[in-house]
């Protein structure tokens, strides 16, 4: 299961959207026709000038991707506005409403952005209890985006339990280094499941059978000297080009 296929399910048994999806073109459309709208009902001033610009609405695509990517609607953002600097307020007041105004054009048009499902469907699976009594497993992850976020706590809710793997240094011992992120990531899943958490750090690496081959895959981004017997079994090249490459290691 990803994260996409596993909101589609929720959204099938739980009832919700799962067709009628918009295309890539049909949103970048749909968010002309919402800035134009606000325009005509006179809401932007700020991003008057701009709001005719073909590059303003590639741009403010780019922003609703990671927006939902991030689980943020226009109403919450519309409603967090007032804690923004005064030079910030205007322009996320507007943002806000043209978000809202594309929501309220995809479902005029019967039609819905796929990369809103998981918030939709985190919603669903805490109003249906999907989780209950389930055992979930969770693996080799470095970090969750906003709207993940949003479905693990319901998984840290509701399910019996609940196993997650992901790439660290031992975050026990010290709070940053090589994997940074999945570091960040173990703190912020330790807040979200409070004091229910286990934490066991496996240090043995198991992934290479061969000396030489571990050597390199536990050694390549540390700052110590990994030394290791040669086995044969690591080759160091370099081609004139990638397609050299590929050709040369096909053919070993």
């Amino acid at each position: 299961y990803s994260f996409a296929t596993l909101s589609r399910d929720i959204l099938k048994d739980c009832g919700g959207h799962t067709e009628g999806y918009a295309t890539e073109q049909q949103k970048l459309l749909y968010l002309y026709q919402a800035v134009q709208e606000c325009r005509r009902q006179k809401e932007l001033k700020v991003l008057e000038k701009r709001s005719t610009s073909p590059e303003f609405i590639v741009s403010l695509h780019s922003v609703v991707v990671k927006m939902q990517k991030a689980g943020v609607s226009g109403a919450q953002l519309l409603e967090k506005t007032n804690s923004f600097p005064e030079r910030l307020k205007g322009k996320m007041e507007e943002l806000a409403k043209i978000l809202l105004m594309y929501d309220k054009i995809l479902e005029k048009n019967e039609c819905s952005d796929i990369l809103a499902d998981l918030t939709e469907s985190a919603k669903k699976a805490n109003l249906h209890d999907y989780f209950k009594g389930k055992y979930v497993f969770i693996d080799e992850f470095d970090s969750f985006n906003g709207d993940q976020y949003q479905m693990l706590e319901v998984i840290l809710a509701q399910a019996e339990n609940v196993t997650i793997a992901i790439r660290a240094d031992n975050p026990a011992e010290r709070p940053s280094g090589i994997f940074d992120g999945g570091n960040k990531t173990y703190y912020q899943l330790r807040e979200l499941s409070g004091k229910s958490c286990r934490y066991q750090y496996c240090a043995e690496y198991y992934r290479s059978a061969k000396s030489d081959l571990r050597a390199v895959a536990t050694g390549i981004l540390q700052h110590s000297v990994t030394s290791a017997n040669y086995a044969g079994n690591v080759h160091i090249l370099e081609m004139a080009d990638p397609v050299a490459e590929v050709e040369y290691i096909c053919a070993e």
